[in-house]
């Protein structure tokens, strides 16, 4: 679940909401390697290494300068080392210009690289900020080995940045700007990027049509990937094949494109990041004489997942090792694009032999280490980087309101065995049980990192335990804070919910408008997690039975009652009362013993009026030590969804936090006008209906105690 405030929250959900498209385009090789900058001189504030990393708006210090020191509050300080903290400074010169701007001698920036195979477009980036002043006469050259072989001179510039394009230069090693003449006097000269390519942000207004589609497989059988369908306006011949000299023959694969989806937020747009998608070979296409082009992408799981792997000459040792040496297979600057859960990151990971991975796909490399480590792939969607981590279990709410049709329910699949062979030299076989031993499906596994039947026992638990059960189909405007991944509580009434872990969903952008999202969300059987749940929802006494030894405990407290509604005045309508927060919930894994005997007390809900609900208490545990989740506590296994704020008439033993009452109704009166005896005017008030008094909120639901536990032979 990424990251979003109430306000966010509140924006996506309500009735109107305007969303809008950023699309972030980096046409630039995906082998460039940036080796290096160079200028006239430099100043000691300079930080050449931003020129290169796509990082815009130059953050605002005070220096002596003409006029760049202002008690306004919006100049920040340097350091005694002439740090900036991370803020963005870019490249900047000691040298400042004369009283007419002019710089004399010129002064140069250049940005160094290697392994650009083809430019045909570059890009200069300047401050948007007026203090900071821009070049106004200016040259952009396209270097190689120390010469020119493409400028382009530019006089009385007024841009923020410049774009080149209409050139050919092979094996290209630098991009170098000289300037004479700055916009602002005794200034030095600020550069905020230097782009060997092109670096573009399109809107609602150059994207036609835009469809996502990232899906997953937390069982690791399969490798699903996400897609992205992108048609853009092409009218201006940006991208156009038959042009040699165009920048469409500087497409490549692995660029990336950034999908953003913003939500407006308080009067501004709260962007989203949706997925970063690849260029592949053959995937794009013009229709209507070229008036728009579609580019048919994928993620970074897509790139891997029919690409060769091929050994490094030392095999690694670790889970970081193999995945930096699978994603070394898309070029050196891949290997650190992955996020790995800290739990796993080091963990040990080895196989028999070269000859155990030789020939394997990268994407079969990928499903193999997450199957061996108890974690699963996916396609981060802010970040776009291969992620290897645990399931989780929290994330957004998805209410009535926000589903276009009712979803639709099924069963989910079901598996009768998973069949290993042991990577120990003898290619034993080993079977699991699955879910269901009347299904039809059974799933082999060769995985060169399992070689004992206690690494397959532990990887087939995992595995098993996303199959059977339900699965959710839901169509509706879509939730771009939610990821594959998430535990959703989905709304199926008013009293209840239920929970589901999404597994794929959609975005689908037509004429600006976002709507038509289709989400995928699997509630398994839970076989294997634990073979017994027990839910407590009286006072009494719990006795650990026999053979158990440790026990997850789940204790809810009791939901906040909802506060009344406003009574209503002649001007409006009263407010609804504020909604009642959901229980306070704890939970964690005891050690115990066999006989050992618990207390149990049920936390009350809270009355009607903002009444606070009670702890419930397991022995010397309680709930009030716990925290409120939002939008709630989900139990993907069974289902459950406790704790929830606002619920209208909360279920039993939930701890869900009851709905704030209706406001009253808005008063109506009306001026009646007569004359007196002495010809003077009065207005008499007559009220037509009196404002009405507020509905009462709902009270909180009670808590419970939720247990899980294995018994031997289960």
């Amino acid at each position: 679940m990424i990251d979003t405030s109430t306000a966010y929250r509140e924006a996506v959900t309500g009735t109107t909401r305007r969303t809008r498209l950023r699309i972030v385009v980096d046409i630039s090789d995906p082998d460039l390697t940036y080796t290096g900058v160079s200028a006239t001189d430099q100043s000691a504030v300079s930080v050449p290494e931003q020129l290169h990393d796509k990082e815009f708006e130059l953050a605002r210090f005070s220096t002596l300068e003409l006029n760049r020191w202002l008690l306004d509050g919006t100049f920040a300080i340097f350091d005694d080392q002439y740090e900036a903290g991370g803020a963005q400074i870019g490249g900047v010169s000691e040298s400042k210009s004369g009283a007419d701007g002019s710089l004399s001698p010129a002064l140069f920036f250049e940005q160094q690289f290697t392994n650009s195979a083809i430019l045909q477009v570059c890009a200069v980036w300047f401050s948007a900020d007026e203090v900071d002043g821009r070049p106004v006469d200016f040259t952009v050259s396209v270097m190689q080995n120390g010469s020119a072989i493409y400028s382009k001179a530019f006089t009385d510039n007024t841009e923020d940045h410049v774009t080149l394009t209409g050139f050919t230069v092979y094996n290209p090693d630098a991009i170098r700007i000289t300037i004479t003449k700055w916009s602002t006097p005794h200034r030095r000269v600020r550069i905020e990027e230097i782009i060997p390519g092109a670096y573009e942000r399109w809107d609602d207004n150059k994207v036609t049509d835009l469809t996502v589609n990232m899906t997953a497989d937390p069982s690791c059988v399969s490798l699903p990937y996400g897609t992205c369908a992108l048609v853009i306006d092409n009218t201006g011949k940006t991208f156009e094949p038959r042009n040699k000299d165009g920048i469409f023959q500087s497409l490549q694969e692995r660029q990336g494109i950034e999908v953003l989806i913003g939500v407006l937020v308080n009067g501004a747009y709260d962007y989203k990041g949706a997925g970063m998608f690849y260029q592949y070979n053959g995937g794009w296409k013009t229709s209507n004489n070229g008036m728009t082009l579609r580019w048919d992408l994928v993620d970074i799981l897509g790139l891997l997942a029919g690409r060769e792997f091929v050994p490094p000459s030392t095999l690694p040792t670790t889970v970081t090792g193999w995945v930096e040496a699978v994603l070394s297979m898309l070029g050196s600057n891949f290997t650190g694009r992955h996020t790995i859960d800290e739990s796993v990151a080091e963990q040990a990971l080895t196989v028999q032999s070269v000859a155990s991975v030789t020939g394997l796909k990268c994407g079969d490399m990928v499903r193999y280490i997450c199957m061996a480590t108890g974690t699963w792939p996916r396609a981060e969607a802010e970040t776009g980087n291969l992620a290897i981590e645990p399931l989780w279990s929290q994330g957004n709410r998805i209410s009535l309101d926000n589903m276009e049709t009712y979803p639709i329910i099924q069963a989910n699949e079901d598996v009768a065995q998973i069949i290993f062979t042991l990577a120990d030299g003898n290619n034993t076989q080993y079977a699991v049980a699955g879910n269901s031993a009347a299904s039809s499906k059974s799933v082999s596994v060769n995985n060169p990192f399992i070689k004992t039947a206690a690494t397959a026992s532990a990887a087939a638990r995992n595995m098993v335990t996303q199959f059977g059960g339900n699965v959710f189909q839901i169509t509706g405007r879509g939730d771009p804070s939610t990821e594959i991944g998430d535990v959703a509580t989905l709304e199926l009434d008013e009293r209840g919910a239920t929970s589901a872990r999404v597994i794929s969903q959609s975005f689908n952008f037509s004429r600006q408008v976002l709507s038509g999202c289709a989400t995928k969300a699997v509630q398994p059987a839970g076989i294997f997690q634990y073979s017994n749940r027990e839910q407590l929802t009286e006072d009494g006494t719990w006795t650990v039975p026999s053979g158990v030894s440790v026990i997850n405990v789940v204790l809810v407290g009791g939901g906040t009652g909802g506060h009344n509604g406003n009574r209503g005045g002649y001007e409006q309508a009263g407010s609804r009362g504020a909604d009642g927060a959901g229980g306070k919930i704890w939970h964690n894994v005891l050690i115990v013993s066999p006989g050992d005997s618990f207390a149990v007390t049920i936390g009350a809900g809270g009355a009607v009026g903002g009444g606070a609900g009670g702890d419930t208490m397991f022995g010397n545990y309680s709930s009030g030590d716990g925290r409120v989740y939002t939008p709630s506590y989900t139990d993907v296994s069974s289902g459950a969804a406790f704790g929830r704020t606002g619920s209208f008439d909360p279920l039993p033993n939930t701890g869900d936090g009851g709905a704030g009452g209706e406001g009253g109704a808005k008063g109506e009166s009306h001026q009646v006008k007569r004359k007196d005896l002495n010809g003077f005017v009065h207005y008499r008030t007559v009220v037509d209906q009196r404002p009405g008094d507020g509905l009462p909120g709902y009270a909180g639901a009670a808590g419970c105690v939720v247990i899980y536990y294995d018994t031997p032979g289960a």
